[in-house]
């Protein structure tokens, strides 16, 4: 079992679709069932349940953007940099190995070729060398692994909170078994607010540089390749290979999605941290070499924007709690170039009533609660097979196993188990929501209302 913190994240989201795609059986554990950023609390659950790996996806990025970290600077050190210090230790002493959402945002610029030398260049929108980035790419080269932060309280300016990521990759170096994932300006095809592309969609003039960035899904899906390829810990950067420009990345929508509306560019930088920005903000490039030498797989990040755009949906309500649980039940894009689905599965609205099951230390569901706002996402198969998928439900505490039947509206039985891969509360057979649970399908529905009315519990 894999342990996730920070899975109602926009990253942590992002895991737990890979990993139920995958098959592995995960538990996503809420500070409010487990305060987490407690060292013997932490150390104490991982004794007790002994995950496999543990995945750290927390931590405190600002809304709407980094400029909040200045203001919340507490919030940001807690989040950023004593979490990981805890997990790092807490996983130690418990033997568990475990990764660490990082960030690029820790460096600043680019190694850039001429003249025969090869030099850092913080700076790429200087005319001459965003003439190289453009014309002769090659010889803009990113950071390695080896190099060490230049955006960070070490080599000021830098934003507080990049100066925290970078603090805690400091801190948590050499302690366990340990994997520091960095990420860079994640995107995909899913609207949010937290989405590169929807950002650039809204903001009202748009800031041009150059920037290694991460397919969401790329991203979760390279980490967990390098965890059950067992590579060697370390820290490895993980975005698209490549680099691109803004005004690229601009282009791009405009040629795929036609938006009604043009596109305005902050003059220079004098301007935009006038008018616009509070801090200083990283832009660079990252090299990925290490990881696509241990056999990560990551599209060139020109093809995974591309990909993103042409399967663009746009979300209404994508800060709702229902547009989070929309997006955990839909069908997932396969982000992973040359894997084919198995299966098409359909998002089904399902509501989840019960009677009152308190359990013996007095938790339970409330008599008649509804989680109508839960999805469940049903295959379909054929009447002699039985395939598991995964959903999301957002209760109170429920019984560990759940015999009776789902039924369609023609009545027929579809779903005959439904099983929790959640944490068991000590003392009582129970969820701790909210839970990834598994569901098996006994056989082929097409897509209809679902509900499920609980009975007997064994």
């Amino acid at each position: 079992m894999i342990l996730l913190l920070g899975g109602s994240g926009y990253i942590g989201q992002a895991f737990q679709r890979e990993l139920t795609q995958r098959g592995c059986p995960h538990t996503v554990l809420a500070r409010r069932n487990l305060d987490y950023t407690r060292f013997h609390a932490l150390l104490g659950l991982l004794r007790d349940t002994r995950p496999s790996f543990l995945i750290n996806a927390a931590g405190y990025t600002g809304k709407p953007n980094v400029d909040a970290c200045e203001s919340a600077r507490a919030e940001t050190l807690q989040g950023n940099a004593l979490l990981p210090q805890t997990i790092a230790h807490a996983c130690a002493m418990a033997g568990i190995p475990w990764g660490h959402v990082s960030s690029g945002c820790v460096f600043a610029g680019a190694k850039v070729a001429r003249d025969g030398t090869v030099q850092v260049e913080k700076d790429l929108t200087r005319p001459e060398l965003k003439a190289i980035c453009e014309q002769t790419p090659q010889h803009v080269h990113g950071f390695t692994e080896r190099d060490e932060p230049n955006f960070c309280f070490r080599q000021p300016p830098c934003s507080f909170y990049s100066g925290t990521k970078a603090l805690a990759e400091e801190a948590i170096a050499g302690i366990g078994q340990s994997y520091v994932w960095r990420l860079r300006i994640p995107f995909d095809e899913l609207d949010h607010p937290r989405n590169y592309l929807s950002k650039i969609q809204r903001y009202p003039k748009v800031y041009e540089n150059v920037n290694s960035l991460s397919c969401r899904g790329d991203f979760a899906s390279a980490c967990l390749d390098l965890w059950e390829r067992r590579a060697p810990c370390g820290t490895y950067n993980l975005t698209n290979p490549g680099f691109i420009t803004t005004r690229q990345v601009v282009d791009m929508i405009v040629r795929i999605l036609k938006p009604k509306r043009s596109f305005e560019f902050w003059a220079d930088d004098e301007e935009f941290y006038r008018l616009a920005a509070k801090t200083p903000r990283s832009n660079c490039v990252l090299d990925v070499s290490k990881a696509l030498a241990a056999g990560v797989r990551l599209r060139p990040v020109t093809e995974a924007l591309e990909d993103a755009l042409l399967r663009w949906q746009r979300v209404s309500d994508g800060n709702s709690r229902t547009g989070r649980l929309d997006r955990l039940a839909r069908d997932p894009p396969d982000h992973r170039a040359g894997r084919n689905r198995s299966a098409r599965y359909s998002a089904q609205h399902a509501t989840i009533s019960s009677a009152a099951f308190p359990s013996p230390n007095g938790f339970g569901w409330r008599p008649g609660e509804s989680t109508a706002a839960s999805l469940l996402s049903i295959p379909s198969v054929a009447a002699s097979s039985s395939m598991a998928v995964s959903a999301t439900i957002r209760s109170r505490v429920v019984p560990t196993t759940l015999t009776s039947p789902v039924a369609s509206a023609s009545g027929r039985s579809v779903v005959s188990r439904i099983t929790s891969t959640g944490l068991p509360r000590l003392g009582a057979s129970s969820w701790i929501p909210p839970e990834s649970v598994r569901i098996t399908v006994a056989r082929s529905i097409r897509a209809t209302k679902l509900r499920y009315d609980t009975g007997s519990i064994k």
